[in-house]
């Protein structure tokens, strides 16, 4: 479930990250909004689906300034 919900919140995160970036034309926040919709896919685990999406949500932040 906590794999799940993981998955969930850091898709919408991204699928915002890639609306914002392809109307502002920054392919970097464009490139992480793809990446935080698909990697859940991939992770094995739910902690690491949860490291992995605040570490790349951190990435937005740092790259929104």
């Amino acid at each position: 479930m906590s794999a799940l919900l993981a998955g969930l919140l850091f898709s919408s995160i991204g699928f915002v990250a890639f609306t914002y970036g392809k109307r502002t034309g920054r392919f970097q926040v464009m490139v992480l909004g793809v990446v935080l919709m698909v990697y859940s896919y991939v992770t094995p685990g739910p902690a690491l689906t949860w490291l992995v999406g605040a570490v790349l949500t951190g990435a937005l932040v740092y790259l929104r300034d």
